[in-house]
């Protein structure tokens, strides 16, 4: 067998010019591997999870037994500091570092690290590292061991290797530097490439800076797809012109490899992939086809959900993940739920639990329901660490459901593939359940480095006709025609963190780490080969707003640009081929529809605020909604896991639907989530429920004598209770500065409603008064009432309660269409018989009440409507809504469906009257954001 060998040849393709028979190309981990197989050595399965936790647990006890250098790290980071402490201490074995031997003169760092081993060697995980398993190898070759290798072809030399490397390479047949570099430039003369070579073999070559012959070429660009389009574009032209190729006159049934090669790590390709595939060209392979990813995610996301306070994001990933122990249904109910009230400790929850076992007539399936219930709906929460043995129990359940569901499956792949999950999940908790306690932080991090682990698949492979792509600068072993580098970088070299000091004991200890420098020079080297090696063009591409990039050019890069100046750099634009496009202008936007069958468009059984805003405002959009019901699918709307609203800003954004819904009274029997209607707190807004406690008959304090300090202490009281049952999303990490703004808002607004209220000598108050079936010109009308107040003189107000908008409900007052108000005021004059005063309350800004007159509310702030009688407060807006439904009423009947409002509506317009409706796109409009 003849192996070539290098550091950096993990993952190697082997050229086409060192094809051969019993030929094969290693990194370090794969000739450990090969040699363990040829000598008969039991393998090791690796655990990185359980050893790294097994370090960290050492560490701890030595800690606990006195001060440590590393004690102040590990306090702060335990899993960090761990990860460090375990590389720096395979390294040191790695090199030749005896923890066993006497340390009295080595330094404290050093006595610590050994007396660390001696803990960490008795759990029995020292012996998965490189070191234990290179002294394995050593011991049987040189007792005679053979592993029938009858060349090792090193890039390197020995002293680029550790000890232990060394001690067995020594032991085996090597040959050094066996693939040296070109000595002579192989690019042709007078291009920028035969002058860099020439450069980099010691030659001081001219160079015809005026001529650009494209032999070298720098592309950068701060789009990263932008880029991508342009290595897409130069790949797709260097595989499709002949006349870049070398070996063009082979017959068709001998196949050979494209001349063109790709440097370009797999975790940075996946850009550049799908630019390829959108050319229809070969795909150069990316991504890891896992057939575990789905199944093994579950560990993760059903361990968060131990973690308290309630987190509605944790759960719905839970509910909405394509795999889970929990029936479809119930995982669907239970996500509405959550959406439409994010808590756990609710009505919706509770309703959607029951609505899901009364439609499942099954006993047998509902047993299996409740069984469901019972094991996954209530695990136990912690707040900062958990007991693992809770962690690993649920992982157990989690590893058993995998089995049994895996078992079922038909074919044998499947099966295979359940069941390796179900046994990565359960080495993974018996891994968790050695230490006794474990905290979020470090629990996320054992997840991050067992999830790469767990998933068995392979790489994403290039299609045939591709270019040859390396993984690193260091594949490149053989000359190529055209090399385009992809997102540059060299091999970094880590240097050891000890002290002369320490290295020289090191030293007398028979430790011998490589030079550093000559690594880094090694390192350096690799990408100059990829310039001698290279005959006709060199291209790198580079995107300093990359993730994976480095915000700067690679220092290879670096010396390029320096060699030729800015005569290389140049604009992705020039690569990127762009054809003219034909143009198809769409339609006109109409100003109406006309519709054939205007009988469909008929009346509304019952309207309330919401549906006759639409049905002024926005009349496709009340089509749409009420008659065509048009519905979006059932997950679209469960913004608690991706919202801009959410994202942004949860007191500006999403809560503004907690604090005051305004839900459709008819439209509630249409809704499909499982709540338990208007009624119930948890379909109610933050402040409406507080005001609605407020005023409650059971009540805690008396409003009407209250101090402003017992006020403050009874929303404190109130409030985290308020949010666990509506919005526990408030109560989890992070959200602390929106969920102060709210309480903050909520205090001196709910103050100034109670000034606002003793002003009025209010001696009565009802929350949420439900009046159905008053007759209107175009049916029947019915809505909520947010406040219903009654004063001394047995007169009643109506308040309606807005988080903000404050300008904008100010201006409804002052052109009289605030129809909302009038729409109250109408409901309470055919239930009680009188005309009710109307104000807005809005909480924002530390609370306001709006009123057209101060004969009610004294402390209102006024707005007057000049030229109009102001002691009007809703009728005038009433007789202006019923004339022009009755117009809008007249289109419909007719068949018009307007949808641009060339309906002159005078003081009724408003600008873009359905800016964030859901039906937008169907009329023509274009989205709003």
């Amino acid at each position: 067998m003849h192996v070539i060998f290098g550091q950096d040849l993990t993952a190697c393709p082997l050229p086409k010019s060192l094809h051969g028979i019993n030929r094969i190309v290693l990194g370090p981990r794969g000739l450990i591997d090969f040699l363990e197989l040829r000598l008969g050595l039991p393998p090791v399965v690796i655990d990185h999870t359980t050893r790294l936790l097994a370090y960290r647990e050492a560490l701890r006890n030595a800690t606990e037994q006195s001060g440590r250098f590393y004690s102040a790290s590990f306090q702060v980071d335990p899993f960090g500091s761990s990860k460090i402490l375990l590389r720096w201490r395979d390294d040191l074995c790695l090199n030749g570092w005896n923890p066993t031997q006497s340390h009295s003169e080595a330094s404290l760092r050093l006595q610590d690290l050994a007396e660390v081993d001696q803990i960490f060697r008795k759990t029995g995980n020292d012996d998965q590292g490189d070191s234990h398993r290179l002294s394995r190898i050593q011991q049987i070759l040189s007792t005679g061991g053979n592993p029938k290798i009858d060349q090792i072809d090193l890039l390197e030399t020995l002293d680029h290797f550790p000890l232990r490397w060394r001690a067995v390479l020594a032991l085996l047949k090597v040959t050094e530097n066996a693939l040296p570099t070109p000595n002579v430039p192989i690019a042709r003369v007078g291009t920028r490439l035969h002058t860099m070579q020439a450069r980099l073999l010691g030659s001081d070559a001219p160079c015809d800076d005026a001529k650009d012959d494209e032999s070298i070429r720098i592309v950068e660009d701060q789009v990263l797809s932008k880029n991508a389009d342009a290595a897409a574009a130069l790949l797709a032209k260097l595989s499709r012109d002949p006349k870049l190729h070398s070996s063009t006159t082979q017959p068709l049934h001998s196949f050979s490899p494209p001349v063109t090669g790709l440097i370009c790590d797999q975790s940075e390709l996946e850009s550049l992939d799908r630019a390829v595939r959108n050319l229809d060209t070969p795909s150069v392979g990316s991504g890891f086809r896992s057939s575990l990813g789905a199944l093994v995610q579950l560990a993760p996301v059903i361990v968060r959900l131990h973690w308290g306070p309630f987190n509605p994001q944790a759960w719905l990933e839970f509910f909405l993940h394509p795999v889970r122990p929990l029936s479809a249904k119930l995982a669907g109910n239970l996500a509405f739920a959550i959406n439409q009230a994010p808590s756990r400790v609710n009505p919706a929850w509770n309703q959607a639990i029951e609505n899901t076992l009364k439609s499942t007539p099954d006993p047998i399936q509902q047993k299996r329901l409740k069984k469901q219930i019972k094991l996954w709906l209530y695990p136990e929460e912690f707040a900062a660490e958990a007991r693992t043995a809770v962690l690993a129990e649920s992982m157990l359940r989690l590893s058993l459901w995998l089995g049994k569901r895996g078992a079922l499956r038909e074919s044998e792949k499947e099966q295979s593939m359940w069941l390796a999950a179900a046994s990565a999940i359960k080495s993974l908790a018996k891994s968790i359940a050695s230490v006794p306690h474990v905290s979020r932080e470090d629990l996320e991090r054992i997840f991050a480095e067992w999830l790469p682990t767990a998933s068995t698949g392979e790489n994403r492979g290039a299609e045939l006709g591709g270019s040859k792509r390396l993984g690193s600068v260091g594949h490149l072993l053989s000359p190529i025609d055209h090399l385009v580098w992809w997102q540059p970088r060299e091999g970094s070299v880590v240097r050891h963190p000890w002290t002369r000091k320490e290295i020289a004991w090191l030293s007398g200890a028979g430790v011998d780490f490589p030079d550093p420098d000559l690594l880094a020079k090694t390192n350096q080297a690799r990408a100059y080969r990829s310039v001698l090696y290279t005959r006709k063009s060199l291209t790198l591409f580079h995107c300093p707003q990359s993730e994976a990039s480095a915000s700067m050019l690679s220092p290879f890069a670096v010396r390029l640009s320096a060699e030729f100046g800015n005569a290389i750099l140049k604009p992705s634009e020039e690569l990127i081929e762009t054809d003219n496009v034909k143009i198809h202008p769409l339609p006109p936007h109409r100003d109406h529809w006309q519709i054939s069958c205007p009988e469909l468009l008929t009346h509304r059984e019952n309207e309330s605020f919401s549906s006759l805003s639409k049905f002024i405002y926005s009349p496709w959009e009340w089509v749409l909604n009420y008659k065509a019901r048009l519905r979006f699918g059932p997950q679209v709307d469960f913004r608690i896991v991706d919202d801009a609203r959410r994202q942004g800003s949860l007191l500006h954004g999403f809560v503004e639907s907690l604090l005051e819904p305004e839900p459709d009274p008819f439209d509630i029997k249409d809704n499909n989530l499982p709540s338990a209607g208007k009624s119930d707190e948890a379909s109610a807004g933050l402040l409406d429920t507080l005001v609605r406690r407020l005023f409650d008959e059971g009540a805690t304090i008396t409003w009407k004598d209250i101090s402003q300090d017992a006020v403050n202490e009874w929303v404190q009281s109130n409030w985290f209770e308020i949010l666990k049952l509506q919005a526990a999303h408030y109560l989890v990490p992070g959200n602390e500065a929106s969920r102060s703004e709210l309480l903050y808002l909520a205090k001196n607004a709910i103050w100034e409603l109670l000034l606002q209220l003793k002003a009025a000598q209010i001696t009565a108050v009802t929350c949420e008064e439900k009046i159905l079936d008053v007759p209107f010109c175009g049916g029947l009308l019915g809505g909520f009432i947010d406040l219903k107040v009654t004063n001394q003189e047995g007169k009643i107000g109506l308040i309606d309660l807005k988080l903000g908008g404050l300008s904008y409900r100010r201006e409804e007052l002052i052109k009289g269409r605030h129809l909302q108000l009038a729409i109250y005021g109408h409901l309470v004059q055919a239930r009680h018989g009188q005309d009710a005063h109307c104000a807005y309350f809005i909480f924002s800004g530390g609370g306001k009440m709006l009123a057209r007159t101060n004969q009610f509310f004294p402390r209102a702030d006024i707005v007057f409507n000049r030229g109009e009688n102001n002691e009007d407060e809703w009728r005038s807006c009433w007789e202006g809504f019923e004339k022009l439904w009755k117009i809008r009423r007249g289109q419909l009947n007719a068949g018009r469906l307007e949808l641009d409002n060339s309906l002159d509506l005078g003081l009724w317009a408003v600008p873009d009257p359905g800016k964030y409706s859901d039906y937008r796109n169907l009329a023509g409009w274009a989205k709003t954001d």
